[in-house]
């Protein structure tokens, strides 16, 4: 099974994100009330720092669509994307959440595809251009940067 994530710069504050399995594909969206592709990083650190479960969401206007991660196993992560929109109430429990996408994969599988989507992004935009085209939040070099370092200290999946 292959992983990737394609996130592109929309507009001013507006992104847009593909992941895909092999076998199905799922995209959302995001605005500039989150910093969308810094968490998407941050949750690759975070997998790859062996956390058991977490969660962050791409803001909408209104909404959000909510990035659930849960460990299956020693090394395998399962993913659910929900769209959580609700007109009378913010932030609605998972459960009243549509799902829209449901996968899973080894931790170094998401920690590549979120490696490859933030370089695609630097070679695209650079830093400067992404500030200027996602406005409140600046590239997160740093945590990419974290990224790579972590997967080269993964141990061989053989081990």
């Amino acid at each position: 099974m292959a992983l990737s994530i394609d996130y592109k710069l929309t507009g001013p504050g507006w992104a847009e994100c593909t992941i895909a399995d092999g076998e199905q594909s799922c995209t959302v969206t995001a605005s500039y009330l989150s910093d969308a592709f810094g968490d998407l990083v941050l949750s690759a650190v975070a997998l790859l720092r062996w956390f058991y479960a977490l969660s962050f969401s791409f803001a909408e206007e209104p909404g959000e669509f909510r990035w659930v991660f849960t460990c299956k196993s020693n090394n395998e992560i399962e993913l659910k994307i929900l769209d959580c929109y609700d007109r009378d109430r913010d932030w609605p429990p998972d459960e009243e959440c549509k799902l829209l996408f449901q996968t899973v994969f080894t931790r170094e599988m998401f920690g590549n595809a979120v490696l490859e989507a933030g370089n695609n992004l630097l070679e695209e935009y650079g830093e400067a251009g992404y500030l200027d085209k996602w406005m409140d939040h600046a590239f997160p070099t740093d945590r990419l940067n974290e990224v790579a370092q972590l997967l080269r200290e993964m141990p061989p999946a053989d081990e």
